[in-house]
């Protein structure tokens, strides 16, 4: 696809053949998919492409990622990426959208990207797929194509989630609130302490007004933009249910997540001792998951079984998670090229979520494993599991502490999770299948709406 070569005449979609002209639009690379977003964005274009001419736009935060466009082009038709940074004030918004954009939409507004997309138009593109709401605000330059939206996550509600553990972040609601006593004892001045305390509870409620303020305005951005696009996804049919809750009428088709399952052999891990967390650990929920799980459910663990060992592992760790391996029963390795090395020592894995939208990969990552995981209600939420037949669900530190223990204890269960695991994303969550079919429904949608004009 060069744009140089398109015909700036053309005016009427392209209905009569097979292959359509398609630009997706991301905020950030689809490349390495080693992190949950850029997989789902990965496999999707990896189907689209294999009928259709693609290209791909996406915004990055550092110039060493523009190694992300070699890394692409033998694959895709056009790959273009702009760097961040240059926030545009005149940022898009919807028109009955009487205010300024949040600033978590205006993070994502770019010049370069827009001026990118504004040269792009010359290639009349039949379809303009856009992965988050961040990267609505580019639409308007695709007034002809059929436009789709891939929510990943209603934000909003994430937002709201985040704000509501702001208080006690990083698991720190769950520690026990030392008697003013305590203080008197090792010398301290109590009225000192005790003003401290009330200067620290006032911060924490002045930061969770702020975090449910954005969360609200996101939401209306939200409401205000969905109706915008002629079709949207979501990644479970509770995030669908919310979406079409707040704008009844649209279209909204579910997309789940997947795996790829030929890609991912069952470990061969019946001696291993190790229990793992991981995930892209940059993210606060991710952050506050391993927190919660270092903090108040390791230690009941650890009264039973203290040999275990914890292993948290994934991208970018901040210096809250480092730290926690100056306990020697604990790891945080950085950035795993290969997450099944670092899999193959561990035999449970542990998803102790509080905080989240959409579906959770890492889930589908530890079943096509095959490792039996305890996972929170909200960390498995929006997948087919059933507590019991291919994981085990657990909420409060003592009843997802002693699940852990069970498994432990019980090789029978851990060898049931271990199968049923495995044959659920193999039937339900692989990215081939998921994607195979989304592509047929897409091309046929995209002609009778044609045929309806």
């Amino acid at each position: 696809m060069n744009p140089d070569q398109a015909n700036p005449d053309q005016t009427t979609p392209n209905q009569t053949h097979q292959r359509l002209d398609i630009l997706l639009i991301t905020p950030y690379p689809i490349y390495p998919p080693q992190q949950g977003a850029a997989t789902r964005m990965f496999h999707q274009a990896k189907a689209l492409a294999k009928h259709h001419r693609l290209a791909i736009t996406s915004l990055i935060s550092a110039p060493e990622e523009h190694r992300s466009v070699a890394d692409l082009a033998d694959h895709f038709d056009l790959v273009l990426v702009a760097l961040m940074g240059d926030m545009d004030p005149a940022v898009n918004s919807a028109a009955d959208f009487a205010v300024a954009p949040p600033s978590s939409i205006q993070k994502y507004s770019s010049r370069r990207l827009r001026k990118m997309l504004t040269q792009l138009q010359v290639v009349n593109f039949d379809i303009v797929c856009c992965d988050f709401i961040y990267m609505a605000q580019y639409m308007d330059l695709f007034p002809q194509a059929y436009r789709v939206l891939g929510e990943h996550n209603i934000e909003s509600a994430l937002s709201q989630r985040m704000a509501l553990l702001q208080p006690g972040r990083s698991g720190q609601s769950e520690q026990p609130e030392q008697p003013k006593r305590d203080a008197i004892a090792e010398g301290h001045d109590a009225t000192e302490n005790h003003a401290t305390e009330h200067d620290a509870t006032e911060h924490d409620a002045t930061e969770q007004q702020t975090m449910q303020r954005a969360a609200r305005e996101l939401a209306a951005y939200e409401t205000a933009q969905w109706p915008l696009f002629d079709l949207r996804t979501t990644v479970s049919t509770l995030d669908r249910d919310q979406l079409q809750g707040r704008c009844p009428g649209l279209e909204t088709w579910v997309v789940p997540n997947g795996i790829d399952t030929q890609a991912k052999p069952l470990l061969a891990n019946h001696q291993a001792r190790k229990l793992l967390f991981f995930g892209t650990l940059n993210y606060f929920p991710n952050i506050d998951g391993a927190m919660f799980l270092a903090q108040s459910i390791m230690p009941l663990i650890w009264a039973v079984e203290p040999d275990l060992r914890l292993c948290i592992a994934g991208a970018n760790p901040p210096p809250s998670l480092v730290a926690l391996a100056l306990d020697p029963r604990i790891e945080v390795l950085a950035n795993p090229a290969v997450m099944e090395d670092i899999a193959q020592d561990c035999h449970i894995s542990l998803v102790s979520l509080r905080a989240g939208s959409g579906t959770r990969i890492k889930i589908l990552h530890a079943l096509a494993m095959g490792l039996p995981t305890v996972s929170t209600t909200l960390g498995c939420e929006g997948l087919a599991v059933r507590d019991g037949e291919e994981l085990l669900i657990r909420d409060d530190p003592a009843s997802f502490a002693a699940a852990v223990l069970e498994l432990e204890g019980d090789r029978a269960l851990w060898q049931h999770l271990r199968s049923q695991g495995r044959a659920l994303v193999e039937q339900q969550y692989d990215w081939q299948n998921i994607y195979a079919d989304y592509g047929k429904r897409l091309l046929e949608r995209y002609r009778e709406r044609w045929e309806q004009r």
